[in-house]
């Protein structure tokens, strides 16, 4: 048996994710519900139009098949994000919460809403490759994943800006101007 090392377990991650991503985007979309009036109207001062094409599940998520190669050849457990715990996780255009979670807030939709528009601006395969170095890049938290996970900076902006709203949810901002501005002083 061959062990993966980091180099190897990125670039596998690195090819297969945005496949991953796009085939649960699909398999989301057949069964989510378009936004309610009262959501998109609530959002889209801060979002735009980019609000119009997506949509929302609620079903149980698992983690990708190929996982069990990974395993299989030696990679830790632990270098690989759990995506069945997650209260809720945005493919594409497609946000899935999960369906044991508490009703969803407002905050935690804004931030969901903001992984919308990251793929939107940097398209499936660099957000994927990013959200990837990010994971890869918190091994330091090996044994917290929590802090793993919001030390991806994809998610760092989402927390960040849900902040802001929660802070002053009646006044609206370009979320898209605020993520262009990070990316251009980064």
């Amino acid at each position: 048996m061959t062990t993966v090392d980091e180099s190897e377990l990125r670039s596998f991650l690195h090819e297969h994710t945005p496949k991953w991503i796009t085939e649960q985007e699909a398999s989301l979309r057949v069964i989510a519900f378009p936004l309610t009036s009262e959501l998109h109207e609530r959002l889209a001062p801060f979002f735009g139009d980019t609000l119009a094409d997506a949509r929302i599940s609620s079903v149980p998520m698992s983690s990708p098949a190929w996982y069990s190669d990974l395993l299989g050849r030696g990679v830790d457990q632990r270098d690989l994000l759990d995506f069945s715990n997650l209260v809720a996780i945005t493919f594409n255009t497609a946000v899935n919460l999960l369906p044991d979670a508490p009703e969803p807030t407002m905050g935690l939709l804004f931030h969901e809403f903001v992984h919308v528009l990251q793929y939107r601006l940097l398209g499936v395969q660099e957000f994927a490759r990013r959200y990837v170095d990010g994971w890869l890049a918190g091994k330091g938290f090996l044994d917290r994943p929590d802090l793993r996970y919001v030390s991806i900076p994809l998610e760092r902006q989402a927390y960040d800006l849900q902040a802001r709203f929660a802070a002053a949810p009646d006044s609206a901002f370009s979320v898209e101007a605020a993520l262009q501005q990070e990316t251009a002083t980064a």
